[in-house]
């Protein structure tokens, strides 16, 4: 019990002691001088500076607005490149897509809509997956 006392007289007096210490926030003065004044750079790994004469650089293809489709006839055909792929599927499974390099892809397709957002020429023969191919500009 008197453990008890004694902490709470403790809180207390530590409370009462802090509302008489309390001071009015003071505006700064001065800037720190620990605190470099000018802002931070951002050097690329080629060692270019980021500023006005050389801009971040930055890429908003997948993130444009689509500009066209390129229907893609029948899966063994081969098209142009768009910058991504949609496949309208009324029955799941897979599908292998064939870049411009000639690197293939397998991808599981969903029934409805599938989106990717890869280059492809080419939809190969064989998919498990019935859909509608075509590629977004």
């Amino acid at each position: 019990m008197n453990l008890l006392l004694w902490a709470l007289a403790g809180v207390a007096g530590l409370l009462c002691a802090g509302a008489a210490s309390a001071q009015t926030p003071q505006p700064l003065g001065a800037a720190s001088t620990h605190v470099p004044a000018q802002p931070a750079s951002v050097v690329l790994a080629d060692g270019s500076v980021v500023g006005a004469a050389n801009p971040l650089p930055t890429r908003d293809q997948n993130g444009a607005a689509v500009g066209g489709f390129i229907a893609i006839p029948a899966p063994g055909a081969t098209v142009t490149a768009g910058r991504g792929i949609a496949a309208v599927c009324s029955a799941g499974g897979q599908a292998s897509f064939v870049a411009s390099d000639g690197s293939t892809l397998t991808v599981p397709l969903n029934v409805g809509f599938n989106q990717f957002g890869f280059s492809v020429v080419q939809v190969q023969a064989g998919a498990t997956a019935t859909c509608t191919y075509t590629n977004l500009k």
